[in-house]
């Protein structure tokens, strides 16, 4: 697989590109420093995913990937985030765009980026020998995973999934997990912790509650035993070392 790193900051780069080879060796790496050096080198060579920062001189993050979505259907996009940039990152997800990375990277999130990657490259690829109804399915679970990414902060639930896509709630779930390899539940928690860490990383003064509420849990304490589960602390021990570091 070729991927592109397009970031304005070299050690962003490098440090990505090392995950990205502790995770598959084969993977070929192009490494640039602007939108705009990456649209030549797409012209040059096709690539199967783009990872790229926001915000860059001469060409930002959103306008390269509008370029691509354009000019290389095939060419999925993961976007580089600072705290600051998640809106524009949250607003791009609705457009096609894979995932976000929130700086800095961990490589357990990574790898799931990378994983989506790989599962939409095959799913591509069915749709191409399957009926029609395949290529369906797997754009109204797409879809589905962007209204969550977008709308986890609201009461979701696999009923109201299922309405909201013109499918009973259990054949929802199955299709659902099929296409995203993950359970409704474990694909709306992620995208609340995510969310949530952001929000405990931006300060230190904003209630826990208020958090817990921000991403879609209206009980804090049932927020904290879940967030503790997925990060082995609360999200006060969590918050504490984001500023002591």
């Amino acid at each position: 697989m070729r991927i592109l790193i397009v970031d304005d900051e070299p050690i962003i780069c490098d440090s990505v590109a090392i995950l990205l080879k502790r995770i598959d060796s084969d993977l070929e790496l192009t490494i640039l420093n602007d939108g705009m050096a990456a649209v030549v080198e797409l012209e040059r060579e096709p690539a199967d995913a783009v990872i790229s920062d926001i915000r860059m001189p001469r060409l930002d993050g959103m306008t390269l990937a509008q370029f691509i979505f354009e000019r290389w259907a095939n060419t999925q996009v993961i976007f580089l985030t600072g705290y600051a940039d998640f809106e524009l990152a949250r607003a791009a997800l609705r457009s096609g765009v894979v995932d976000y990375l929130v700086k800095p990277i961990r490589f357990n999130e990574l790898k799931d980026a990378l994983n989506r990657i790989h599962e939409r490259r095959s799913r591509m690829e069915a749709a191409n020998e399957n009926p029609a109804e395949i290529k369906d399915m797997a754009e109204v679970m797409r879809e589905a995973a962007a209204y969550i990414r977008v709308h986890y902060g609201e009461r979701l639930s696999l009923k109201q999934m299922g309405e909201q896509f013109f499918l009973n709630a259990s054949y929802f779930s199955e299709q659902f997990a099929y296409y995203n390899q993950k359970t409704f539940v474990e694909y709306l928690t992620e995208v609340r912790m995510k969310r949530a860490r952001m929000l405990l990383a931006e300060s230190d003064s904003v209630p826990i509650t208020t958090i817990a509420l921000d991403v879609g849990y209206e009980d804090s304490r049932y927020f904290s035993t879940v967030f503790k589960k997925e990060h082995g602390m609360t999200p006060s021990e969590y918050r504490r070392a984001v500023f002591i570091t």
